[in-house]
């Protein structure tokens, strides 16, 4: 259970990233904008997450924590030589807000689906991520949207690391 809440918090490094982005830019997200995309991105995942016991079922729990953990492990590459991008667009809609929570969900999407979860903690998880989630685009976008001098962070970097080190734990721990 620690090590998936570990992976909660990884997941939303995104969410973070996305509202330190519009912080920096000095666009603060409007809160209804903000819920939009937390409702999205805990539906993207909490269907894989109740999939994934059932797909458990039927496939080796070795070979599918070794495939959770490559896949880990390349987001985690990803992220550490992926460059920041400018975003200047200030207008939200539906549809962009859909798209970049759908963005900001596919590492939570595969995560889930690979996790082989337990249905004992179903109901935490999804609270867990979805409270993470809404802190991280709220705190991340305010913080830096009220800050004198904002700079262009990459948390890019310190999530690839965080992905790299879960990778391999769940490589090694089969």
């Amino acid at each position: 259970m620690l090590s998936f809440s570990l992976l909660i918090l990884t997941l939303n490094i995104d969410a973070l990233s996305y509202g330190i982005a519009y912080g920096v830019k000095r666009v603060k997200i409007p809160f209804k904008w903000v819920l939009f995309i937390n409702i999205i991105s805990t539906i993207l995942f909490s269907i894989p997450l109740y999939f994934s016991k059932h797909i458990f079922k039927y496939f080796d729990k070795t070979t599918l924590s070794i495939i959770n953990g490559i896949v880990l492990i390349l987001l985690g590459i990803k992220y550490c030589f992926e460059k920041p991008k400018k975003n200047t667009t200030k207008n939200f809609s539906f549809w962009q807000c859909f798209i970049e929570c759908i963005v900001i969900s596919v590492d939570a999407i595969f995560s889930a689906i690979l996790s082989g979860f337990s249905a004992n903690y179903f109901v935490f998880s999804v609270f867990f991520y979805e409270i993470t989630n809404l802190l991280a685009i709220i705190c991340g976008n305010l913080f830096f949207y009220y800050q004198k001098s904002p700079k262009q962070i990459n948390l890019g970097i310190l999530s690839g690391f965080i992905f790299i080190f879960l990778g391999i734990f769940k490589i090694l721990s089969f």
